[in-house]
């Protein structure tokens, strides 16, 4: 996860690719720093946007046709 998220944020154009993910970081709450891994999947693909949602099917396509994943990630 840690590498593709560098990927991602290389392919969106991000030029400090750390201090984005540390700022991103900063942004969760105490409870949310101590349990990340509890966070539901959807809550995390709920407001994001169609656009990048395109962004990202490009950019995983042969992943998403070689596992055959959902064309989108809620379904």
């Amino acid at each position: 996860m840690k590498v593709d998220e560098k990927v991602i944020l290389n392919a969106f154009g991000v030029r400090d690719i750390e201090a984005t993910i540390a700022a991103a970081n900063d942004q969760l709450l105490p409870n949310e720093k101590a349990h990340k891994t509890t966070v539901l999947y959807e809550d995390l693909w709920r407001d994001v946007d169609s656009t990048t949602l395109a962004m990202l099917k490009t950019i995983y396509s042969i992943d998403l046709k070689l596992f055959s994943y959902p064309e989108h990630p809620l379904g």
